[in-house]
């Protein structure tokens, strides 16, 4: 099973379970409001619970890795590397096939790297 995710968006995160052969088995359509965070890992789990998925069926993990805002865009890209990391998956990005390697880190493990379209904006300007 592939789980994809995208968290790009402020308003929502939005989450698919396919079959390898590329098969809709479920979506759905989280709302947020700048709580992607407090949101991103029990919506994973319920979308895998309402079809009877174990984390252990999960053999790939696609996420959007360009685009949206700073912040949720970095808390998407490191769950699914986590998550990568933890089930021994590939993690690839949606937008890029650029994957960067730390060997020295995490041996033989490829994470998937954001693309910012901003810096982020994190202080007031004078």
């Amino acid at each position: 099973m592939i789980l994809h995710v995208n968290t790009t968006t402020k308003e929502a995160m939005i989450f698919s379970l396919k079959n390898d052969a590329g098969d809709i088995l479920s979506r759905k359509r989280v709302k947020t409001d700048h709580n992607q965070a407090e949101k991103l890992l029990p919506s994973i789990m319920k979308l895998l619970l309402a079809k009877k998925v174990n984390l252990k069926h999960i053999t790939r993990i696609k996420i959007a890795n360009r685009g949206g805002s700073f912040t949720s865009l970095r808390i998407g890209v490191v769950t699914a590397n986590a998550l990568g990391y933890v089930l021994n998956i590939p993690v690839e990005g949606i937008e890029a096939d650029e994957a960067i390697g730390v060997g020295q880190l995490m041996e033989d493990f490829d994470v998937v790297r954001p693309v910012y379209n901003k810096e982020p904006n994190i202080t007031l300007k004078a």
